[in-house]
């Protein structure tokens, strides 16, 4: 076991035997556990941002009800209903989403040379630079963290083992050393 094979380890959270299942083409048990808990994690996130958004929609109809005769009827329904039916059924498709059932994982694998691209973007509403990072290897890219070049060795040949919809990485492995 190489210091790189432990590197990427460490920061991918994997061992041998996900490794191994990987390979097979499969998750390991652990990974399943991992991914599942962390979609449950954002679903619950989604749940319980929807509570403000069914609160927003509640003003519609307040407003048009305090309003008294300085709107007419048609500006009441307007807000009323429009207000409300926005703002609710923003909350409500969150709070389904919330509820639905996990997808099925899918693995998926990639293999080629790492490549590590730095994206600067400028936006002038804000007046702000931001930079990301982005994972390049064979026809596939994956955000990145700025850790990533401590890790994936720029122009080494690697395959990557991710979750296919999420495009969460679960493992990797060296192959070839740049020369």
């Amino acid at each position: 076991m190489t210091f790189e094979d432990e590197k990427l380890k460490e920061y991918f959270k994997f061992d041998a035997v996900d490794l191994d299942a990987n390979r097979q083409g499969q998750f390991s048990e652990k990974q399943q556990i991992r991914l599942i808990e962390a979609d449950r994690r954002i679903q619950r996130r989604f749940g319980w941002r929807s509570i403000p958004l069914f609160l927003i929609a509640g003003i519609g109809p307040l407003a048009a009800i305090s309003a008294g005769d300085f709107f007419g009827l048609s500006w009441k329904i307007i807000w009323g209903f429009g207000w409300t039916g926005v703002w609710g059924g923003i909350g409500l498709v969150m709070l389904l989403s919330s509820l639905s059932k996990p997808k099925p994982l899918a693995l998926a694998k990639v293999k080629g040379n790492v490549n590590i691209v730095r994206e600067r973007s400028y936006r002038s509403s804000t007046r702000r630079h931001s930079t990301s990072l982005q994972l390049c290897i064979g026809r596939h890219s994956f955000d990145a963290e700025e850790y990533i070049a401590d890790v994936l060795m720029q122009g080494n040949e690697y395959i990557l083992y991710y979750e296919k919809d999420w495009e969460e990485i679960v493992s990797a492995e060296l192959v070839t050393q740049a020369k």
